[in-house]
């Protein structure tokens, strides 16, 4: 069903969709003003995966479901450390990928790359991409009350959807783009498709729930 104009869950899903925008859009500045190369983008892509888990464990700890309190708590007590330990070892198996592949050429690996990337010259870039999904997460989840239409299973598998395919296709791209020299070109493509694949996704996920709330 389209959105309507009056539509005020469509209205603070784009809202939050801006916000996604403005913070993917920072990697732009990086490429013409601050001499980003394609390991720049692609790790602060990746650690964009470990903001989405953080935020999705909070998101099951506050999802409501119908089975009870006592049901819903023993539930959360098995399901949240399982998707921590679940999505970190996926987080950690692209990171390991990630460096071998792109930070070798930088002399950039492992447990390095990690502290490079949370204190280096990543870190400004990598607080607004927190802030961004903060938004969504306080805007949509919580005061537009989105906790309530979804169930704690859907929660946990929510973000796996979203990333996978966009990551796979950011880190092949990467490897494309350093092979072929770092062209300018291509490295505004990248952060321009990334964008805009990451707004669709976030939209679709949003409007999905809005339906199933719907049918409930």
């Amino acid at each position: 069903m389209t959105t309507l104009p009056h539509d005020k869950s469509g209205s603070s899903s784009k809202s939050s969709a801006w916000s996604l925008i403005l913070a993917n859009l920072i990697p732009l500045f990086g490429v013409f003003f601050w001499d980003w190369q394609v390991l720049d983008i692609v790790a602060l892509y990746w650690a964009e995966n470990i903001i989405i888990g953080f935020y999705n464990a909070l998101r099951m700890a506050w999802v409501r479901s119908e089975s009870g309190a006592g049901a819903e708590m023993i539930e959360k007590i098995f399901m949240i450390p399982f998707f921590v330990v679940h999505y970190g070892g996926f987080c950690a198996g692209h990171g390991v990928f990630l460096f071998t592949l792109l930070g070798s050429h930088a002399g950039i690996n492992g447990i390095e790359g990690v502290v490079w990337l949370i204190f280096g010259p990543l870190k400004w870039p990598l607080l607004a991409l927190f802030l961004s999904h903060g938004f969504s997460f306080f805007w949509n989840f919580l005061h537009r009350g989105e906790y309530r239409k979804i169930t704690l299973s859907k929660q946990m598998f929510a973000p796996y959807s979203r990333i996978v395919a966009l990551h796979i296709a950011i880190l092949a791209g990467g490897v494309a783009i350093q092979a072929a020299g770092q062209p300018l070109l291509l490295l505004i493509i990248l952060v321009i498709g990334k964008t805009v694949m990451d707004v669709k996704l976030h939209l679709r996920s949003h409007r999905e729930k809005k339906e199933e709330a719907k049918e409930v």
